[in-house]
């Protein structure tokens, strides 16, 4: 591949769990390049079966990434993928910290499962009374 575009960036297998080749993939899913965007698909798809490492870059990606179509892309791609299933191989802290996404409504992952997450519940601020 040739180009110093996000097409132009190859994506390798073997360092997938590395967050920067997570973003050039994500990238590589919007490829005007049909056999790049194809072998994105697949590797994508090889990636989500393994949650536990899928779940981390996605949320990275979603919450941290200087690129807004990768960020836009994974979380399109949380959404259509992320299931009752894929969220019970997770380990509790990652069960735990799914919610917190900063751009993830909660309201998204109730509407992914068949049986609803519990909500999240935020401490709230104890008010002072005035007295008369």
């Amino acid at each position: 591949m040739e180009g110093g575009g996000r097409e132009g960036r190859a994506f390798a297998k073997e360092n997938m769990g590395d967050q920067a080749q997570f973003e050039v993939l994500m990238g590589a899913l919007t490829s005007q390049n049909n056999e790049e965007r194809k072998a994105a698909e697949t590797q994508f798809e090889a990636l989500i079966r393994n949650p536990a490492q899928a779940a981390p870059l996605m949320c990275t990606a979603m919450a941290a990434s200087a690129d807004l179509t990768v960020r836009s892309m994974t979380t399109i791609m949380f959404r259509k993928r992320v299931d009752r299933a894929f969220y019970d191989a997770l380990t509790p802290d990652v069960q735990v910290f799914l919610p917190r996404v900063r751009c993830l409504k909660q309201s998204t992952l109730h509407t992914s499962f068949a049986t609803p997450l519990p909500p999240l519940r935020l401490p709230l601020r104890s008010r002072r009374t005035a007295k008369s």
